[in-house]
């Protein structure tokens, strides 16, 4: 049954939508309660939702996204996403084109991506447990661009509403943290700078890290800064991948 989503119908279908997704008890019934609130049968979108993990987003719902094109995003793209990224540091719902800039983006393999298998946009919406980012749903459409009068209001009202379900699956037991591997490339680190990398690549934000560790977000900035030149890591992103890598693969700059 269309649960309102996208369509004319009445706002009594989107809040029973957005009800549904608050209430959902499992991240897979968490992704069928998204599609029915972006509406069901009739929804025009890819979707795509993703666990964070520090070292790549995990795919735990997907509709209407063809597997080959998940697949693809999965192997050459997730590990660098800028969007994934920059929504750590500030969630908010994103479209990648408006974060890199338009010259940017038309040279970027992930525009690349999408057009390849026809999508012309996307949008990517957080979801949190408190102020940590533990998930994002992301929203392609073949259908002209997804920003839509509206549609990112609505993206942000359900990730919200996403964002409750997976906080009472997490107090519950019922949400698996994501892994956490010990990051190898802090030897050799500043005690202060290795704890900051640590927090890091357990998923945390520059807020979180800032409150746990009582210093500055700026202090924190700092560090991420330095050790982004230290690794030669263009993002933090990056950089997360360069110290969970083994030691052997490649050695930071002195």
């Amino acid at each position: 049954m269309n649960a309102g989503g996208l369509g004319a119908g009445p706002e009594t279908g989107l809040a029973q939508g957005v009800l549904a997704v608050a209430s959902a008890r499992s991240p897979e019934r968490l992704g069928h309660a998204v599609l029915e609130a972006l509406g069901g049968p009739d929804c025009p979108l890819a979707l795509g939702l993703y666990l964070d993990d520090p070292a790549q987003p995990r795919l735990v719902f997907s509709a209407r996204a063809p597997q080959r094109f998940l697949r693809e995003y999965d192997d050459e793209l997730s590990a660098s996403d800028p969007v994934i990224g920059a929504m750590r540091d500030a969630p908010r719902v994103i479209d990648g084109a408006v974060l890199v800039g338009a010259s940017h983006w038309r040279r970027s393999p992930f525009r690349d991506h999408l057009f390849r298998w026809g999508f012309t946009q996307s949008l990517c919406g957080p979801l949190c447990v408190g102020d940590r980012l533990v998930g994002v749903l992301y929203a392609a459409s073949h259908e002209g661009r997804v920003r839509q009068d509206g549609l990112r209001d609505r993206v942000g009202l359900i990730c919200r509403a996403g964002s409750l379900a997976l906080t009472t699956m997490a107090e519950t037991g019922r949400l698996e943290p994501p892994p956490v591997r010990r990051p190898l490339g802090t030897a050799g680190l500043p005690p202060r700078s290795a704890e900051v990398a640590t927090r890091l690549c357990a998923g945390g934000s520059n807020k979180q890290i800032a409150r746990d560790m009582q210093i500055s977000e700026h202090t924190v900035k700092e560090h991420v800064a330095n050790l982004c030149r230290r690794f030669g890591a263009r993002n933090r992103t990056d950089l997360v991948g360069c110290l969970l890598r083994d030691p052997g693969e490649a050695l930071p700059r002195a």
